[in-house]
């Protein structure tokens, strides 16, 4: 998990000082308005009362305060019983209260780690500090409701009020929350806040604010406001940018905001009603290329493909639709021989061919079909636009060599790539003490961190086990089931405890809290672990 930074950019746009983030550019379009799951990361005008944004801050520097390392977040243990810190300010407009509480660490280190929660309430309020509790739930088993490709980017957290406390019916309670990503900024995501407005049911916070702490410049915040109540429970999540539009009887176009050179446009009369439209779009950079062919050898001859389209219609249209995207490298992404084309001045153009596939709302299965695509300038942006026939949910383009054995399989290519987009790939850790086998550790970790967490087993004092697993691909939120394998011939290990035959847990690949430390014995006690032990498919099934 990489440490939060704040995007320097950021700090230095005169826009973004007013605390803005990146908005769908189709927010401006009345019809957009009615789209209640849309959500707006602008903050309030400061004009008028009851507008100003909250400025805190953070507990002194006696107080431990939210740092969040780079090492995994493990929560083994019951977090109820984690030590909560509080301090408390009030200033003109609220009072705050600042949560500081220590998460679980890992056995043999000493390094508290913490994260915290800040509450701000009128100070016309009665309530005081003493009346709120914050806890954090298990990540690993709470059942958060997470969309397509949707992640969890915090700690679940629950804040009560203590019984008999008296507040006003329309009492509002601004809740502010550190959230865990990527230091590498990601303009294709947009971040949201959930409650649990019932028991198993999650609603998105309409207004969802980027606040900041001087004391805290690497941590990044979200702020929202919800009405006060006893018990709230609450999470930042992230997801892909949704663009909203809508095509008429006289047609009209959607552009992504991801990629301006996505677009989808409708002619006169292809719609014979208003019809309302979404579009979302998955990048396929150089990088993830490489990265699914190191996954997928096979398809080695791959040369260049272009985002993943997805695509809501609510009606089906009469006439072609009109799809342009980016333009298709026609070199194979290996910088070496790249690079030594150009230095020979070799012909880079070699013969190549255009497959397009969709998959439509009705099917589960991708299908190639035959387009006229033509290449050329728009707007001076180099892209590529073909007119499309049928309905489609998903839209793909692919570029392979002519005659390549390949082009049997753009089907297949195009289902792997959608599931590598919105999946993560995961391997699975079995660890024991090198003293001890009959202690062991289970963990299932990115599968690009192999190295680092070998290493870092090591430093717990589990250095002792298989090797580790191949990388298959998980969704975020999946309900994970790992057990040994029954076949004593390929196995050698089980629980001591009897009535456990697996381990379950929630996989979010942010929070990184999927450690399990279990106790094992061997089936036949003439063998060890390492020697009888191996991660496969077949001991390692994944349930949603």
């Amino acid at each position: 998990m990489e440490e939060l930074v704040i995007p320097e950019e950021k700090l230095k746009s005169s826009a973004e000082e007013k605390g803005n983030l990146p908005v769908s550019s189709g927010k401006d379009n009345d019809d957009l308005k009615k789209d209640k799951e849309e959500i707006s990361l602008e903050k309030k005008s400061p004009k008028g009362k009851g507008k100003k944004p909250t400025i805190f801050k953070s507990p002194s520097k006696d107080s431990k305060v939210m740092e969040i390392p780079p090492q995994p977040d493990v929560n083994n243990s019951d977090v109820n019983q984690s030590t909560l810190k509080i301090e408390s300010k009030t200033s003109q407009d609220c009072k705050e209260f600042v949560f500081t509480v220590n998460l679980p660490t890992l056995p043999n280190l000493s390094e508290e780690r913490t994260t915290l929660c800040i509450l701000s309430l009128s100070t016309e309020t009665q309530l005081e500090k003493k009346h709120f509790s914050v806890e954090l739930k298990n990540h690993l088993n709470s059942s958060i409701q997470l969309a397509e490709a949707e992640e969890l980017i915090s700690h679940i957290f629950n804040i009560t009020l203590n019984e008999n406390c008296v507040y006003q019916e329309n009492e509002m309670l601004k809740v502010i929350i550190p959230c865990l990503l990527p230091s590498k900024k990601d303009p294709s995501k947009v971040f949201s806040i959930k409650f649990e407005k019932e028991v198993g049911q999650w609603t998105s916070v309409k207004n969802v604010n980027q606040t900041t702490s001087p004391d805290h410049p690497n941590t990044y915040l979200l702020e929202c406001e919800l009405g006060l109540s006893n018990d709230i429970t609450l999470a930042a999540t992230s997801r892909h940018r949704e663009d909203h539009g809508h095509f008429g009887i006289r047609g009209g176009r959607i552009s992504s905001s991801t990629d301006g050179k996505v677009t989808i446009s409708a002619k006169p009369h292809s719609f014979n009603t208003h019809t309302n439209t979404t579009l979302r779009v998955y990048n396929v950079d150089n990088a993830i290329l490489t990265n699914f062919k190191s996954y997928h050898p096979e398809y080695t001859d791959l040369v260049s493909v272009s985002p993943l389209v997805c695509l809501g219609i609510d009606h089906s249209h009469t006439m072609p639709l009109t799809v342009t995207l980016p333009q298709l490298s026609k070199l194979k992404v290996d910088k070496k021989k790249i690079n030594a084309m150009k230095k020979s001045h070799e012909d880079s153009n070699h013969a190549t061919k255009l497959s397009v596939v969709i998959k439509s709302s009705s099917s589960a299965h991708w299908l190639c079909i035959s387009a006229a695509i033509v290449e050329g300038k728009v707007d001076n942006a180099d892209v590529l636009a073909f007119d499309l026939d049928v309905s489609a949910s998903r839209i793909l383009v692919l570029r392979l060599p002519e005659n390549s054995h390949l082009e049997s399989e753009v089907a297949m290519i195009a289902n792997k790539m959608e599931e590598f987009l919105q999946k993560t790939m995961v391997r699975f850790v079995f660890r024991q003490q090198a003293d001890n086998q009959s202690k062991a550790m289970i963990d299932c970790i990115k599968a690009d961190d192999k190295e680092t967490v070998v290493k870092f087993c090591e430093n717990v004092g589990y250095g002792h086990g298989p090797d580790i697993s191949n990388a298959i691909s998980i969704k975020e939120g999946e309900l994970v089931t790992i057990k040994f394998s029954e076949d004593i011939h390929r196995n050698n290990i089980q629980f001591v405890d009897k009535e456990s035959s697996s381990l379950q847990f929630r996989y979010h690949s942010l929070l990184m809290g999927c450690t399990k430390f279990v106790q094992i014995e061997e089936i036949d006690k003439g063998y060890f672990a390492e020697d009888q032990y191996k991660w496969d498919l077949q001991s390692v099934s994944c349930l949603l």
